[in-house]
C-alpha cells in the first residue's frame, strides 16, 4: 500500500508560511513541487547548517527536516514562459499552498487547482520566528518575569499557520471528492498568519481572562509566570514535569508524593489556598520528588492516572522506549550527508503500511526538467477549471459527518470545535464524576 495521500499533487510555493503545510502534506505520501526562485528559498540558508557541509544548498539542518521528501522546481518569478509553466503545474495540481508576500503570488492568484490555500500576512510579520511568537500573545505569558522575554522551541507560529493551511486544503479536497462531477470551480483559503498564531499558540488563560477566572494563582492579569502553575521538578537523576490541573490529577499527585499530611488535610488541601500559594507549594513538592528517581516517578504517576512526563535531553529523548516504540525517528540515506535520521509524521495510521518514512529533502532544482516534461505532456485545458463550484458548497464540507467527543481540556476540544465548524455534528459526551476542567 502507498501513503494515505498517495496520488494527489501538490505545488508548494516555497516560503517559510507554507512550507510546514507541504510538509505535512508530503508525510502523507502527497507529491509535493516545492517551487524555489533562483538561489533557492529563504530556508535553505537558514541555521545551523549540517556540519562540514561547505556551500551545499542542502546544508540547512532546517532545510533538511522541513521539506523531507518534496520535489524542487527552480522558476525564475520575472519569466513569462516560467510564469506559464507555473500555471501548468498548478492547473495540474490538487492542491496549491502559497504565501503573499512570496515573489509567485501574483502568478499563483490566477491558477486554478482544485484546492488553494494562500497564507496572508496583512501585518507583515515575515517569517522570523521569534516575531510571530510575539505576534501571536505567546511570549506576553511564558517565561519568567525577571528575565527578558525569549522564543518558544521550534517555529511555532509559522508551524500554526501551516497546520491551518494544511487542515484547509484537506477539507477542499474532501469537499470537491463528495461534489464529484458537479465540481466545477477553484476552492480559495485565506489563512491569515496573525490570526493562525494567535489560534495556535496563545494560551488558555488568555480565554479565562475573557471569563474573569483564574489559572495558577494568575487572576484575571495576563502575566508571565516562569513554570508555575504546571512545574518542572528535579529528580534524583533528571527531571520531571507535572500537570495536576484537575481534581482528580491532584488526588493522584497527593498519592505519588506518598500522601504527606501538608497535602491531605493542611491547607494545601484547599485548591485557593493552592492557586494563592504556587511558590510555596511548589517548594513542598520539589523537597518530596528530589530523591526519587524519573522513570520511577513516570511509571508510578502513570497508573495513578496523573499527567506527568520526563524532561528529556535529545539523547534521551532518541533511546527512550516510548519513542522507539513509535518509530518516531527513522532512518534516512542521505546523498550528501550520509546516515542520519529524521522525525516521521506526527502520526501513526493503521494499516501500518499507509505510512510513509521520510525521504530526503531535495537539491535545488533537481526536479525542474521533470516539471517541464510533465507541464509538456499535458493534455489540452478543458472547457471547465478545477473542483467546487457553488452548488458543492451549499453544506459544509462535513455536514452529515457525526463525531462522538470524549475529550477534556483543550486538545480535544480544540479539534471537535473544528469539525464542527466545517459542519460536523459533534456530540460531547462528559462526566459528571470528573467534569471538564475548563
Amino acid at each position: 500500500m502507498a501513503g494515505l495521500l498517495d496520488g494527489v499533487r501538490v505545488v508548494e510555493i516555497a516560503h517559510p508560511h507554507t512550507e510546514y503545510a507541504g510538509l505535512i502534506f508530503s508525510g502523507l505520501g502527497a507529491e509535493v513541487w516545492l517551487i524555489e526562485p533562483p538561489g533557492g528559498g529563504a530556508t535553505r540558508r537558514r541555521l545551523p547548517r549540517v556540519p562540514n557541509a561547505g556551500e551545499s544548498t542542502r546544508g540547512s539542518i532546517a532545510f533538511l527536516a522541513r521539506n523531507a521528501g518534496k520535489k524542487s522546481v527552480v522558476l525564475d518569478p520575472a519569466s513569462d514562459d516560467d510564469a506559464r509553466l507555473l500555471l501548468d503545474l498548478c492547473a495540474e495540481a490538487d492542491v496549491v499552498f502559497d504565501a503573499q508576500r512570496s515573489p509567485f503570488h501574483d502568478c499563483v492568484a490566477t491558477a486554478q487547482p482544485k484546492v488553494a490555500a494562500t497564507v496572508t500576512d496583512a501585518l507583515g510579520l515575515g517569517a522570523s520566528s521569534i516575531v510571530g511568537f510575539a505576534a501571536s500573545g505567546g511570549m506576553a505569558s511564558s517565561g519568567w518575569p525577571h528575565q527578558p522575554p525569549c522564543n518558544a522551541p521550534s517555529w511555532l507560529a509559522l508551524d500554526g499557520a501551516g497546520v491551518y493551511a494544511a487542515v484547509m486544503a484537506a477539507m477542499g479536497l474532501f469537499a470537491a471528492q463528495r461534489a464529484g462531477e458537479q465540481a466545477r470551480s477553484t476552492a480559495r483559503f485565506e489563512i491569515p498568519y496573525h490570526e493562525a498564531a494567535v489560534a495556535a499558540i496563545t494560551p488558555w488563560t488568555r480565554c479565562l481572562h475573557a471569563y474573569e477566572m483564574q489559572a495558577a494563582g494568575q487572576g484575571t492579569l495576563t502575566a508571565r509566570l516562569g513554570p508555575n502553575g504546571f512545574p518542572i521538578y528535579e529528580t534524583r537523576d533528571s527531571y520531571v514535569r507535572v500537570l495536576p490541573g484537575t481534581p482528580k490529577q491532584w488526588n493522584a499527585f497527593v498519592k505519588l508524593l506518598s500522601e504527606p499530611e501538608e497535602l491531605v488535610d493542611g491547607p494545601f488541601s484547599d485548591p485557593q489556598f493552592r492557586a494563592e500559594n504556587v511558590d510555596a507549594l511548589k517548594l513542598l513538592c520539589a523537597g518530596l520528588l528530589r530523591e526519587r528517581a524519573t522513570e520511577d516517578l513516570f511509571m508510578a504517576g502513570q497508573r495513578l492516572g496523573l499527567t506527568i512526563s520526563p524532561v528529556n535531553t535529545l539523547s534521551a529523548f532518541r533511546e527512550d522506549p516510548h519513542v522507539r516504540a513509535r518509530r518516531i525517528l527513522r532512518p534516512v540515506d542521505d546523498p550528501e550527508f550520509g546516515a542520519m535520521e529524521q522525525v516521521r509524521a506526527p502520526l501513526r495510521l493503521q494499516p501500518e503500511e499507509l505510512e510513509t518514512s521520510p525521504a530526503p529533502a531535495p537539491a535545488l532544482g533537481v526536479d525542474t526538467d521533470a516539471a517541464r516534461s510533465l507541464a509538456a505532456s499535458r493534455a489540452a485545458p478543458s472547457s471547465t477549471a478545477h473542483a467546487l463550484g457553488e452548488a458543492s458548497w451549499t453544506k459544509k464540507p462535513l455536514a452529515g459527518v457525526r463525531v462522538l467527543h470524549l475529550g477534556v481540556g483543550a486538545v480535544v476540544p480544540e479539534a471537535a470545535s473544528l469539525l464542527a465548524l466545517f459542519g460536523a455534528e459533534v456530540v460531547k459526551v462528559e462526566s459528571l464524576v470528573h467534569v471538564d476542567f475548563l
